[in-house]
């Protein structure tokens, strides 16, 4: 299929309470150098030359009344399962990919961007992982003894933004009966071809409070 033919759109999912990172408020409408977290991570995709199509599901309908209105907002679900969903039925036609990331990763790059992109001239689905660098151990119910020790190559952890067929991730999670981690468990529950490349140890996900000056030292450097 001729390139500039392939339509990419992206999901932005806003609509999480993001309690353990403190705060008055969600941690992606808090700001780091300046601006909310959600503002930076639109705006990655926003200035992209492979994105036409950004939509952001939120809670935060007001909040997001800030942004041009090329930006697509959605009402967010109750769940993550359930916004994403919000967000795919909102995708135009024309779309042929699309990809969903999280609003709490604001240092995501223009390259990773791409990758995911170019992956998917191929693949259903494609997932940026990073290797466990840690030892890795299995505990007991109770988490507080150790079991065993386990073999860190075997296990990965992804990132977003992942990357999927327009269509096919739609009936996807039209189908889906199951709470999933992520988007790549329905991809993957549904048979969708799927392939890894390479992800950032930049591309963090801001979850706790010291995350915010992890993610400020990143976007600084």
């Amino acid at each position: 299929m001729d390139k500039l033919k392939i339509r990419n759109s992206v999901i932005i999912v806003a609509a999480g309470r993001g309690q353990r990172a403190g705060g008055v408020k969600p941690k992606q409408w808090q700001t780091i150098l300046g601006k909310r977290v959600v503002d930076w991570t639109v705006s990655k995709f926003f200035d992209h030359p492979l994105i036409n199509e950004v939509i952001l599901v939120t809670d935060s309908i007001e909040e997001a009344k800030s942004f041009p209105n090329e930006v697509i907002i959605v009402k967010g679900g109750y769940e993550r399962s359930q916004s994403v969903l919000n967000g795919l039925l909102m995708v135009s036609d024309n779309i042929s990919n699309v990809l969903i990331h999280d609003a709490a990763r604001p240092c995501v790059t223009s390259k990773l961007i791409s990758s995911v992109i170019e992956g998917l001239a191929v693949f259903d689905c494609v997932i940026p992982i990073l290797p466990v660098t840690n030892a890795l151990w299995e505990i007991d119910r109770n988490k507080i003894n150790l079991v065993k020790s386990l073999d860190r190559d075997l296990f990965k952890t992804t990132q977003t933004p992942q990357g999927f067929n327009r269509a096919k991730i739609l009936k996807a999670y039209q189908n889906n009966y199951i709470t999933a981690v992520d988007d790549a468990a329905i991809a993957l529950k549904s048979g969708m071809k799927i392939s890894t490349i390479d992800g950032e140890a930049s591309n963090i996900k801001i979850t706790h409070a010291k995350d915010f000056k992890l993610a400020e030292f990143y976007m600084e450097n």
